[in-house]
């Protein structure tokens, strides 16, 4: 029996050709340069920093004028320092506050009627009175008010002398009617005037309540009998 023969391959060969020689290896490769990582921190503006330094010692004038620019600068030049600008003027702001308070008691020491709750109001009955002025009928005890009338009309006495009592702690009606009085009757002497029917001197001066809130001034009257 014939077989049939089998188809013959080409024979291959796993080495290259003799023309094309396998590259040796050479030496390795470098890992690629990658670009230095920035850590995305920005400069701090100075002038913001010495701003709230400043604020901190007390040099408000200074200190908020600076933080200002200080603003605007960081904002053109895309630095830090807003935050720090923003800090130094809530301490500035602390710093005036303190300085306002002390003023006002300053004022008031020195001036009562510089004093805020003051108002340019008077604070006692006898405050809006001027030497000269004549008023109604006045009670006896404690005075709320008084009411100016003309002089030339039937009225309850007359202002002859306005002074203010020495500034202090207030002690008692007892012990702040005495000076008042005797500085009434002191002026009324040294007045030398002289009344056409009896009378006598009342005294106007200053409550506790009216004390407290800056009053000093006793006013002096002739009232008739």
């Amino acid at each position: 029996m014939n077989h049939p023969r089998e188809p013959k391959f080409p024979e291959y060969s796993a080495r290259p050709p003799a023309g094309n020689p396998e590259p040796e290896p050479g030496p390795p490769q470098p890992f690629p340069t990658m670009p230095p990582v920035s850590a995305g921190l920005r400069p701090t503006n100075r002038k913001a920093v010495l701003s709230l330094v400043l604020a901190v010692l007390g040099l408000v004038p200074v200190s908020i004028p600076l933080g200002i620019k200080a603003i605007d600068q960081a904002k053109k030049r895309g630095e830090q320092g807003a935050r720090i600008a923003i800090t130094g003027f809530v301490i500035a702001a602390v710093w005036t506050s303190v300085d306002l308070r002390i003023l006002n008691h300053f004022l008031d020491r020195i001036d009562p009627d510089s004093a805020a709750h003051t108002a340019r109001e008077p604070v006692g009955p006898g405050s809006k009175l001027e030497v000269g002025d004549c008023v109604e009928d006045l009670p006896q005890g404690e005075v709320k008010d008084v009411v100016v009338k003309p002089c030339d009309e039937p009225n309850g006495g007359r202002v002859f002398a306005r002074f203010a009592v020495p500034d202090g702690p207030w002690l008692s009606d007892e012990a702040m009617s005495k000076p008042a009085e005797d500085g009434c009757w002191n002026r009324w002497i040294a007045s030398k005037e002289q009344v056409d029917r009896p009378s006598h001197v009342y005294v106007l001066r200053p409550s506790q309540d009216g004390w407290q809130k800056g009053d000093r001034t006793v006013t002096c009257l002739i009232v008739p009998q």
